[in-house]
């Protein structure tokens, strides 16, 4: 139909490297054993396939480690985020759909 759109690998908590997880969030935010089972492998496999949609010339965001230098509280549970986590990665969604030619009009 013609509809822009940006495909984004959203960040989760238990992805290695993507946060460090905070003491609350250990405590809080906990998973099942078949949760990381598709998290730990998964997450670099979405990557992988994210740069090989980028090298087709498909737009692809990764958001997926925007979070790696955080600290603190910025989720309440495994894989959704607080509202101040929900607006940087809103943020940051926002940015890389601001680079995108077909997705911004010509007016900006």
């Amino acid at each position: 139909r013609g509809t822009p759109s940006l495909p984004a690998l959203q960040p989760t908590l238990y992805d290695v490297g993507a946060k460090p997880i905070s003491e609350h969030e250990a405590r809080t935010c906990l998973i099942s054993d078949e949760w990381k089972e598709g998290v730990v492998p998964g997450y670099p496999l979405l990557r992988e396939n994210g740069a090989e949609l980028r090298r087709r010339g498909i737009d692809f965001h990764d958001a997926s480690r925007i979070f790696s230098d955080w600290t603190g509280d910025l989720y309440y549970d495994s894989c959704h985020l607080t509202p101040p986590g929900s607006l940087e990665l809103a943020r940051s969604i926002g940015e890389a759909a601001r680079t995108l030619d077909d997705l911004v009009p010509a007016s900006r």
